[in-house]
């Protein structure tokens, strides 16, 4: 397949091919991080566009119509947004349980930046993000992301329009991982609680201790050691909101 033999119709084609990969790609909770450098996302779009042409070239050249570009290149860039935000939603589960527990024990006050997402976040929040990028890795989940990709175009070609569905689906997905995100941090939520309580106790029985200075390191050392013995059910977790993520991601593309 030769470059120099493209027609202005397959030319254009490819540009909206490119449009889809590329918001894809820009916006996906895998390939989507600041940490990744531009100029790799950028020629990571442009070859899966070439890799993904021949096959939507033969399907749609025939009826393609350039007065509506405008409109396909609007629709190739919501769906390839619209793919890649769907694609966080298990990141975004795992950094909203690492600031529910980093706000219960008390550590949010120490912001650093991560620069996985290049926002400022508390240790905790890197510590689980890793964890959570190496179970995407060893379950396949960028495998999955290009599948999904692939397969897009199977549901939504060229100038096919969008569904309010989706979105409101999207929101009922993100009511789900805040559940979670809930269910996760919920030993350590009660666990601080009730600390909190028997030091409020503690402070009223004797005034003499400093209860706020006390509490502090005492909430610590609880909640890391809470944080060691539920880091097998936080794991296994989170590999089963990782599978439940990338089923999403494909029932999703069905009602956009």
């Amino acid at each position: 397949m030769s470059i120099y033999d493209w027609t202005r119709i397959e030319i254009l084609i490819y540009v909206l091919i490119a449009f889809r990969m590329g918001a894809f790609v820009f916006s996906s909770g895998f390939f989507g991080y600041p940490i990744v450098n531009i100029t790799l996302k950028l020629l990571f779009s442009l070859v899966l566009s070439f890799i993904m042409y021949p096959l939507i070239k033969a399907k749609y050249a025939v009826d393609f119509q350039e007065d509506l570009i405008i409109s396909y290149a609007t629709h190739e860039l919501l769906v390839g947004l619209f793919l890649g935000f769907v694609t966080r939603l298990f990141f975004f589960c795992i950094s909203q349980f690492a600031e529910i527990v980093g706000l219960s024990m008390g550590i949010n006050s120490a912001q650093v930046l991560n620069p996985m997402t290049g926002a400022q976040s508390n240790v905790l929040d890197q510590f689980f993000m890793l964890i959570a990028l190496l179970i995407y890795l060893s379950l396949d989940g960028h495998h999955a992301l290009v599948q999904s990709l692939f397969q897009s175009y199977e549901i939504h070609g060229l100038g096919i329009g969008v569904k309010v569905q989706g979105f409101m689906d999207v929101v009922l997905s993100l009511q789900r991982l805040l559940i979670e995100s809930i269910k996760l941090a919920a030993p350590i939520i009660v666990s601080m609680l009730l600390a909190n309580i028997v030091m409020g106790i503690v402070g009223r029985a004797v005034p003499q201790i400093n209860v706020l200075m006390t509490s502090f390191g005492v909430t610590m050392l609880l909640g890391i050691g809470i944080l060691m013995i539920t880091m097998p059910l936080v794991g296994q977790q989170s590999v089963e909101m990782m599978t439940w993520n990338v089923g999403e991601v494909f029932r999703l593309m069905r009602s956009f």
